[in-house]
């Protein structure tokens, strides 16, 4: 059993108490006692971000457009705590969603390993394929959530007080890494030091020195203030990754059908805004971190991926199964 902090559980119980005030017993139903529904969603990105500017365009839009029958409330920079403390509070009942980019669900979670996917477009192809469909019933079969959006994201790229340019200089550099296997062996193939880290921690321990790098998703990492602990930027672009948007299953079979189609089509215009938005994030924010004193590196892309890749197919294999991952770099 997954222990909460005593935040996480004022959190909590602060969400509780915006349940109990609307008139639900339990988050597992959506109803609020007026015939309106409610949808209470944590996440763990940084409120400023683009990934909680599209979940927020999502709720907004919802409102209108059912007269206020169902509202969708978004708890941002981690207010629940990680996304399987989320995950934990939506199996117990507290919550009805969680928007992040970890699932515990290992098949979706490797998505995240290093040069799976050669672009956004080649991502979204293939998470709009069947390729994923037994990946999110696991979702389903193991804490009963549902994905119900997906928010692309800028590629994850290193950030460091050193200068980085080929896989020889990250010989000793200490990285904060999520704290997954293939993450972690993914950054020990160049010679770099990785230390698992939780996000809501990667800002202090880069500004006191725990560690020296971090990387991440190019906007996550800027919506986190990483540019002002930081001296360079690499662009390894060694991950392309999604933010899913999950909610409870037992949730959305409460929704009457017309809600339910609300929600989706609304869930699908803010990923098509999300999109647009992120062409101009990625030069905007390079060239603000450029202003801001840091350098940006085009590093050797090739010798990384040389290291990176090898690690990424062992792990397919043994986490997706044979000729998974050939099948998306072959057929997408």
């Amino acid at each position: 059993m997954m222990s909460f902090s005593r935040s996480r559980y004022a959190s909590i119980a602060a969400v509780a108490v915006m349940l109990a005030s609307a008139g639900c017993t339990n988050s597992d139903s959506t109803g609020t006692g007026d015939g309106s529904h409610e949808l209470i969603i944590g996440a763990t990105s940084a409120g400023s971000s683009l990934e909680i500017q599209a979940l927020e365009r999502w709720a907004d839009a919802v409102d209108s457009r059912t007269d206020g029958e169902l509202t969708i409330t978004i708890l941002p920079d981690g207010q629940l705590g990680s996304e399987l403390e989320i995950q934990e509070a939506i199996i117990n009942g507290d919550v009805h969603g969680v928007s992040g980019g970890v699932t515990g669900v290992p098949e979706l979670d490797f998505l995240a390993a290093a040069y799976i996917f050669r672009d956004a477009d080649h991502m979204t192809d293939v998470l709009r394929s069947d390729v994923i469909d037994p990946w999110s019933q696991a979702w389903v079969d193991q804490s009963g959530v549902e994905i119900v959006g997906v928010l692309e994201r800028l590629p994850r790229t290193l950030t460091s007080s050193r200068r980085v340019e080929t896989p020889a200089d990250a010989e000793g550099l200490d990285i904060r890494v999520p704290n997954t296997d293939f993450q972690i062996s993914i950054w020990e193939a160049v010679g770099a030091t990785p230390v698992a880290i939780p996000a809501q921690e990667v800002y202090s321990a880069l500004e006191t020195g725990v560690v020296d790098a971090q990387e991440n998703a190019l906007d996550t990492a800027y919506a986190n203030g990483v540019g002002e602990v930081q001296r360079y930027v690499t662009l390894t672009e060694h991950t392309f990754m999604p933010q899913f948007v999950g909610v409870s299953s037992q949730a959305l079979q409460e929704l009457p059908d017309d809600l339910r189609t609300v929600l989706d089509e609304e869930m699908s215009s803010a990923e098509d805004w999300l999109s647009g938005e992120l062409e101009t994030a990625y030069n905007d924010i390079l060239a603000d971190w450029e202003q801001q004193g840091l350098e940006i590196i085009e590093p050797d892309v090739d010798a990384f991926r040389e290291l990176m890749y090898p690690v990424t197919e062992r792990h397919a294999a043994d986490i997706w199964g044979e000729d998974v991952l050939e099948r998306i770099q072959t057929e997408f």
